[in-house]
C-alpha cells in the first residue's frame, strides 16, 4: 500500500470553525517530535499485516527516519529507506504490494495530490470552495465567491482580504498581499487588476495565543487508493509578534506595510532562503586579530579576526550540543585567552525587511541583532549558548573588553522588537577557533559561536547550512 505524509494548514477563527489554507507534500515538519502522535501508525502497520516498511524521503525530513523505522520494526517489519535530493521531483520505484506500506515523504511530480493540489493552489480552492470549511476565494476565469457580495463599508484598521500566489517559490517578501478594502469598488477594482496566478480570499483571523495570530499544522499520512487518513499529530505555528505590537499601517492602495505583516503571516522575507537562518546584519563591525575591526560585510576568506579559546569548549565542534554545552564561570574567567581564528565561509543574503531584536545592556550600551545568534551568556556560576531570541530582560550577557582584553559580563535592561528594511544579512563559519566578537560599543563585545546544526543523529557538519551534502537538520557525509 502507497501512503503519502501531508501536511496541512489551518486556521481555528475567532468563532472556533476550522478553515483550510493550504496541503503540501516534502512539507518541512517540526523536528520536535514529541507533537507526533505515532499511535495511529502503529495500530495502521499492525491491524494491516505489513511485513514491509519502505521510507521515501529526502535529506532535509529525514531526521524522521529512526522514528519510523523503530515503528516498523516493533512490528516485526523490515524497514527500508530510500533517500533522495532535497531538489528531487521524482522519487524511486517501490514494487507495491499487500505487505508493503510505502510511505512518501518526498514530491513527486506524476503524483495527482502533489502537483495538482499542492503545488497549485487554484485546483485546491476550486475542489474545495463549497465546503464549510473553505474561505471565500476568487480565482480568475475559474469562480468567484464574491460575485454576489453587496456593497459595504469597512473601517477596522486589520486586514479583511488577502492575495496569495497560486504557485510555491514565490517571492515571500510581496506575497501573501494583505490589504484593507473598504469598499466593493476598491475590491472590484483588486479583481480587476489582479496579476496573473495569484487569486484573492477573506483575511481570516485566528483565534489569538498570548496575543499572536497563528496557524495550525496537521500532519496526516493519505493511505492506500481510498485515501484512509492516519493523523500523525498537529501542532500551532504562532507568527513572529504579537498584533498590538504597533499600530497597522497601510498605503494608498489598502496594502498592509511590510512592517505589519509578521503579524499575520508566518513567514516572511528570510523564507526565501529557507535553508539558512543568517544571525548578523552586514553594517556591524567585527573585531580582527590585531585589534582593528571591519564591518562584515567587508570581510573575506581567510581574514583573522579576534576570539577567545575557552578551556572547556573543544575545537571540534561537531563534539558537542551548543544549546546543551555548559562549563563554569570561574574556569571561563580564570583560563579564557586571545586568540585569533579565520574566516572560512561568508554567505550572504539578499536585501530582505525583516524584525531585529534590539538590546538594551545596563551600562547603557544597546545593539540591535538577529534572533538565531548564538551567543555567550552567564547564568548564576554557569556559561553556556543562547540565542538572541531566547534572551530575558534580566538575562546576563558575556561581553570582551577590548580596552583591558579582560571577560566580564553585562545584564539585559530592555529587549525591544522594531523592523527593518532593505537589510542584508550573513552568517560565516571561523576555524579553527569557533568563536568570534561582534562590536556592541566602542570598547566592548559580545561572544559569538558559529551556527552549528549539531541535531544529527550520526557524524554531525560544523555548519550543516553551508554543507552542499547537508540538510538543515541532518548531515549525509
Amino acid at each position: 500500500m502507497k501512503a503519502v505524509l501531508i501536511a496541512t494548514d489551518l486556521i481555528k477563527n475567532e468563532s472556533g470553525d476550522i478553515k483550510v489554507l493550504e496541503t503540501n507534500t516534502n512539507a518541512w515538519t517540526t523536528h520536535n517530535f514529541s507533537l507526533f502522535d505515532f499511535s495511529g501508525l502503529t495500530n495502521f502497520i499492525e491491524n494491516n499485516n505489513f511485513s514491509e516498511v519502505h521510507f521515501i524521503v529526502q535529506n532535509f525530513n529525514r531526521t524522521l527516519t529512526p522514528y519510523i523505522q523503530q515503528i516498523a520494526e516493533s512490528k516485526n517489519a523490515t524497514f527500508t529507506e530510500y533517500l533522495v535530493d532535497n531538489t528531487a521531483i521524482t522519487v524511486p520505484y517501490v514494487e507495491d504490494s499487500e505487505s508493503k506500506l510505502i510511505i512518501r515523504l518526498s514530491y513527486d511530480t506524476t503524483a495527482v495530490i502533489d502537483d495538482d493540489y499542492c503545488r497549485d493552489k487554484y485546483k485546491l480552492q476550486k475542489l474545495i470552495h463549497e465546503q464549510s470549511y473553505a474561505i471565500d476565494t476568487y480565482v480568475p476565469t475559474e469562480f468567484d465567491d464574491f460575485e454576489n457580495i453587496e456593497d459595504f463599508t469597512y473601517t477596522d484598521n486589520i486586514p479583511n482580504f488577502i492575495v496569495k500566489y497560486r504557485y510555491p517559490n514565490y517571492d515571500k517578501e510581496v506575497y501573501p498581499k494583505l490589504y484593507k478594502i473598504e469598499n466593493l469598488n476598491q475590491l472590484n477594482s483588486i479583481k480587476e487588476g489582479l496579476p496573473s496566478d495569484t487569486y484573492i480570499q477573506r483575511c481570516v483571523l485566528s483565534e489569538l495565543i498570548d496575543g499572536r495570530r497563528n496557524i495550525i499544522r496537521s500532519l496526516d499520512l493519505l493511505c492506500g487508493s481510498n485515501l484512509d487518513v492516519v493523523n500523525m499529530g498537529s501542532y500551532y505555528v504562532v507568527n513572529q509578534i504579537p498584533e498590538t505590537i504597533w499600530e497597522n499601517e497601510f498605503d494608498e492602495t489598502g496594502v498592509l506595510s511590510k512592517k505589519n505583516r509578521p503579524k499575520y503571516i508566518t513567514h516572511t522575507s528570510l523564507h526565501i532562503d529557507s535553508n539558512f537562518d543568517y544571525v548578523f546584519d552586514v553594517d556591524q563591525d567585527v573585531l580582527l586579530a590585531d585589534g582593528t575591526s571591519k564591518t562584515f560585510d567587508t570581510l573575506e576568506i581567510g581574514d583573522e579576526v579576534r576570539a577567545l579559546h575557552i578551556p572547556d569548549l573543544n575545537l571540534d565542534e561537531t563534539t558537542y550540543e551548543l544549546s546543551t554545552w555548559t562549563s563554569s564561570w570561574d574556569s571561563f574567567i580564570t583560563g579564557s585567552g586571545v586568540v585569533a581564528t579565520a574566516v572560512t565561509k561568508i554567505r550572504k543574503s539578499n536585501s530582505v525587511s525583516t524584525l531585529f531584536v534590539r538590546i538594551t545592556l545596563d551600562d547603557g550600551n544597546t545593539w540591535d541583532d538577529l534572533k538565531s545568534g548564538p551567543i555567550l551568556i552567564k547564568d548564576n556560576n554557569e556559561i553556556q549558548f543562547k540565542l538572541i531570541n531566547d534572551l530575558e530582560i534580566g538575562s546576563t550577557i558575556c561581553t570582551f573588553d577590548t580596552t583591558n582584553n579582560s571577560v566580564g559580563y553585562r545584564t539585559v535592561q530592555n529587549i525591544e522588537i522594531i523592523f527593518k528594511e532593505n537589510q542584508i544579512l550573513a552568517t560565516m563559519d571561523v576555524e579553527p577557533t569557533d568563536l568570534y566578537l561582534p562590536l556592541i560599543g566602542n570598547n566592548l563585545t559580545i561572544i559569538q559561536h558559529n551556527l552549528c546544526r549539531n541535531w544529527c543523529s550520526t557524524e554531525k557538519c560544523a555548519d550543516s547550512g553551508m554543507c552542499n551534502n547537508c540538510a538543515y537538520y541532518y548531515c549525509n557525509k
